[in-house]
């Protein structure tokens, strides 16, 4: 439902390639504004909240706090960054503050010189391709001016494959179909014929290949739909699938080889315009908006800006993981043929997640197409 939420609202045109997004950054933002607001406005996000949690299986651990469940010795790393800038010249309430620290969000009263750099320094530690991503016109300098609140949430992942066996010297351009009419070609990832986690998922219409990731429980997931259009439907049908429970499905003992794009994902959303699906709308109207429990007055302030931002690569090694110059080739083993394919050749649907916890949900192929290739 929270995908949905958002890239329902998200147009070809914005997102080159596909987009991804971090479920808990924007689940403790919803806190942030929850924590901020009264009356209606509150009602709006407690009732979001609440929705968001009834969607899962109540027979899993879901509410159980996820940093007790996963392991010490699990490799699969998140990075993660949650701000709240606001004018310098409101006068914060203690208990208001001591709220939002104790959330592990950074409350920032934003000032001409130096926010700007606290914000980029911030994002750089996430990904370095985040660093400009704001503009210091989002944030809010002058209370007169500018009654606003600005939100930012921050992601990004780290991880190695255990065994998808890519290679570097199988890496191709080959045939993506942006829809029925539109094909392109993209740099794709091959790996050779062996036993993998497939499975044909008849009520969603797609099939679902997992690729584990090194010393970690946590699963690279890629629903493929059956239909070259069928991702917004898989979407649609997803709202209503805890997708923790797609992992105990029954996987294919058959042997198959794969191909997945090279991906890379800088994605920028405007939460602002995106929550209405989740009746999330009175915090962004500066008519209606109440956001008293900052102060503990009912000024005029309301969310203007409230950007979501990951990075996200996916190559021969990882996610997010560069290739080590000082690495030696490694040596392709041909072990015979198949004709089992995985190809992820049209849009599919991704996450990152294992058996308690969704880390992120994403989306790719949305294409530019050059004329010459339709």
């Amino acid at each position: 439902m929270l995908h949905r939420a958002i890239v329902d609202g998200v147009t070809n045109n914005d997102l080159p390639e596909g987009l991804m997004i971090a479920h808990d950054p924007v689940r403790l933002a919803f806190g942030v504004l929850l924590a901020s607001s009264n009356g209606p406005t509150a009602d709006e996000v407690r009732e979001a909240m609440t929705v968001l949690s009834q969607s899962t299986d109540p027979n899993q651990l879901a509410y159980t706090d996820p940093r007790n469940l996963k392991p010490v010795s699990d490799k699969f790393n998140e990075f993660s960054y949650i701000g709240v800038y606001i004018p310098p010249q409101l006068k914060i309430r203690p208990e208001y503050e001591e709220k939002i620290r104790d959330m592990d969000v950074d409350l920032v009263p934003s000032f001409d010189n130096g926010t700007m750099e606290r914000l980029s320094d911030k994002l750089t530690a996430i990904s370095k391709k985040l660093t400009d991503s704001p503009s210091s016109d989002d944030i809010p300098f002058r209370l007169r001016l500018q009654p606003e609140v600005f939100i930012v949430t921050a992601a990004s992942f780290k991880a190695v494959w255990a065994d998808a066996d890519f290679h570097i010297e199988n890496r191709r351009m080959r045939e993506f179909n942006v829809d029925e009419r539109r094909r392109t070609y993209v740099d794709t990832l091959y790996s050779l014929a062996k036993r993998r986690q497939v499975a044909h998922l008849h009520g969603l219409r797609a099939t679902m290949l997992l690729l584990p990731l090194k010393d970690s429980r946590v699963q690279f997931m890629v629903l493929l739909p059956d239909l070259i259009n069928g991702l917004r439907q898989l979407e649609k049908e997803l709202e209503f699938v805890d997708l923790r429970g797609l992992l105990g499905v029954k996987m294919d003992t058959s042997r198959y080889d794969i191909r997945l794009p090279v991906m890379k994902i800088i994605t920028n959303l405007e939460l602002a315009d995106n929550l209405g699906f989740l009746g999330i709308r009175q915090a962004f109207n500066p008519k209606n908006a109440d956001l008293s429990r900052i102060t503990g007055q009912k000024e005029r302030l309301w969310v203007r800006r409230f950007p979501h931002l990951t990075y996200f690569t996916l190559n021969e090694h990882g996610i997010n993981v560069r290739r080590n110059k000082s690495m030696a080739k490694s040596r392709v083993i041909h072990n015979g043929e198949t004709r089992n394919h995985f190809f992820a050749s049209h849009p599919f649907f991704f996450a990152l997640l294992d058996e308690h916890k969704i880390y992120a949900t994403g989306r790719y192929g949305q294409l530019a197409v050059d004329p010459d290739d339709m």
